[in-house]
């Protein structure tokens, strides 16, 4: 097994935090404490291809790794917030897009 240092910590915490989120989401299942409402489906699927477009223009933008690292602490810090908006703009735009607003989270 390769060693993964931080990244392979990053990996763990991540995946245990899905696992507890899952077996909590279970539990309140079969309790009968949740139900969730009908228009759940539609809404993770709008939600998960806006998290799929954002990661694909992220990651064919962002560009080489070692142009990131060629930089200075400066540029890095900004061109990390551009980023950040650009991201960020994605993601929203294709919920727009996609049908949802912002009454829609409070409602389902």
């Amino acid at each position: 097994m390769a060693p993964l240092g931080h990244t392979g910590l990053a990996l763990a915490t991540s995946l245990s935090g899905l696992a507890n989120a899952a077996l909590l989401l279970r539990a309140l299942r079969r309790a009968g404490i949740y139900r969730p409402r009908p228009g759940w489906a539609p809404l993770l699927a709008k939600g998960l291809g806006a998290n799929l477009l954002m990661g694909l223009v992220l990651s064919l933008g962002a560009g080489p790794l070692d142009d990131w690292l060629a930089m200075g602490g400066g540029a890095r810090a900004l061109e990390l917030c551009l980023w950040l908006l650009v991201g960020g703009g994605v993601y929203a735009a294709i919920l727009l897009l996609g049908g949802i607003r912002p009454r829609h989270l409070l409602q389902v």
